[in-house]
């Protein structure tokens, strides 16, 4: 019996620690959007999307942790990661990372037809660039490309949640405002890594712009609060929650600046962006009637 408990906990571990940094990041923002602007739910759908959004998040965590100075990185900033820890090895990282694209590309099939491929397909190419081109070294590229994952995956999720490749105007436009969103506010996630990005020689915002880019996390929280707040139908208590968390996490940013304590105010963020993604579960009509016409026009153009 020991024979097969122990390979399957160190398995769990190994996948654990692999994508342990990231459900705050990605499974949290991600999975809380697309349940909330699709129009119904059940909990077999809920576990497909969780699990397709696991699957794409495994692929780009194998890919990230083993390309270029990354497990020396790791073995610094997060020993507890598979490579660092002795759990996996590089070469099998890389081996698992070119198979799980093929397994991705057919699970997206059954999960969430066509358009879940496609997403499931252009998260493999923004891996690609990120990690094995090596653009995550610049900060244009690694900004643009970290915040392309989201309306991916967000993409992908609520073709899931949705069991089929349909996505309504309404959904449209809420991936729309959270891609928005996520690329003026992505290198609000570069402030805990500085010490580890600046060893691995990547350029990031806070490394090369530190007094400006903290001082437009606030700006940019407020902006994306307030155009959030003119096209919002959702409870009143998601807005407003919304609402505090942009107030608090924006005052911890400008009064913590120690890379050490960033951490808190890195989970800060990650709750009020879950909070506006609830805010975004329901449009105003004349956001949606303007948004119909515009569809119109350019289809008949």
């Amino acid at each position: 019996m020991s024979g097969v408990i122990v390979p399957a906990m160190r398995f769990a571990k190994t996948v654990y620690y692999l994508t342990r940094s990231d459900f705050k990041t990605v499974m949290l923002p991600i999975l809380v959007f697309s349940q909330s602007v699709v129009d119904w739910h059940s909990t077999p759908r809920f576990l497909a999307t969780a699990l397709w959004l696991y699957m794409v998040l495994i692929e780009f965590c194998l890919s990230n942790q083993s390309s270029g100075d990354s497990p020396v990185e790791d073995a610094h900033n997060k020993p507890y990661r598979p490579i660092p820890s002795g759990l996996m090895s590089v070469e099998t990282a890389r081996r698992l990372r070119y198979i799980i694209p093929f397994v991705n590309a057919v699970l997206s099939y059954y999960l969430g037809g066509r358009l879940a491929v496609l997403a499931s397909v252009t998260l493999t190419v923004i891996d690609t660039l990120h990690n094995d081109l090596g653009l995550a070294r610049q900060w244009w590229g690694k900004s643009l490309l970290a915040a392309s994952c989201y309306p991916m995956g967000e993409l992908g999720t609520i073709a899931v949640a949705r069991g089929g490749s349909t996505v309504n105007l309404h959904q449209l436009i809420a991936v729309a405002v959270s891609a928005i969103v996520n690329i003026t506010t992505i290198h609000a996630q570069d402030t805990p890594d500085v010490i580890g990005d600046a060893e691995a020689g990547r350029k990031t915002l806070p490394i090369l712009y530190p007094t400006i880019s903290r001082a437009s996390i606030p700006l940019v929280l407020l902006a994306s609060t307030l155009g959030v707040m003119q096209i919002s139908d959702a409870h009143p208590a998601f807005v407003w929650l919304m609402v505090v968390f942009c107030f608090i996490t924006s005052l911890r940013y400008i009064l913590v600046r120690r890379p050490e304590k960033e951490m808190p105010s890195f989970v800060l963020y990650a709750v009020w962006l879950s909070l506006l993604h609830c805010s975004l579960s329901s449009l105003k009509d004349d956001i949606l009637s303007n948004g119909l016409t515009m569809r119109t026009d350019l289809l008949q153009f």
